[in-house]
């Protein structure tokens, strides 16, 4: 099975990092580049060809619209999935065509690999790839508190539990998801924020 190779393009350098990390731990998705620009995007796009395109709908020097319209030219069948915290301008559906398609800011990360898998299909096996498949329930419930910003006491209380044990479940989680402190944070917040 090939890898797919993605190219994220974002602006907000903590999110990009966030997301490129997030998307190397889904083992079908191989070389994920990045840039912050729209320039830099398209100097990419005519040296590299990927998969799948990731894009922020606002950038510093354009907007996804204008990257879309530039790789098109040249790669007709470039796929994208643009992320926008904006609601789809007027008279651009969700599915804008078959190659372009939008995802919420707000939503969760899961969401972003649900239409991932609806691109590629087989070639990326389901939840399990993800990290937090690794995690027991209890472990998921702490990590999903520990994105909302809730301490370790406040976590404990809320599952009537003691501080040491979210304590060891936090050392959990992190040694199995390779992250600690603010990283568990973020994760946490993207992963299950709805």
């Amino acid at each position: 099975m090939k890898s797919l190779s993605l190219l994220l393009v974002e602006d907000q350098v903590m999110f990009l990092d966030l997301l490129q990390s997030m998307l190397k731990t889904i083992r079908s998705i191989g070389r994920v580049g990045t840039a912050c620009t729209l320039g830099d995007a398209r100097d990419l796009c005519v040296v590299h060809d990927y998969d799948l395109i990731i894009s922020d709908y606002m950038l510093p020097d354009g907007s996804a619209h204008d990257l879309i319209r530039d790789v098109h030219r040249l790669k007709p069948d470039q796929d994208f999935i643009i992320l926008s915290a904006l609601p789809v301008p007027e008279g651009v559906s969700e599915n804008a065509s078959p190659r372009v398609c939008w995802i919420d800011k707000n939503h969760t990360f899961y969401s972003l690999k649900e239409r991932i898998d609806s691109l590629f299909g087989p070639r990326i096996k389901g939840h399990d790839d993800l990290p937090v498949s690794r995690l027991t329930g209890r472990e998921r419930e702490v990590l999903q508190l520990i994105g909302g910003g809730f301490t370790s006491k406040e976590i404990a209380g809320r599952l009537t539990l003691s501080v040491q044990t979210i304590e060891t479940h936090r050392k959990s989680i992190a040694k199995k998801l390779g992250m600690s402190g603010a990283e568990l944070v973020s994760y946490g917040t993207m992963f299950f924020r709805s």
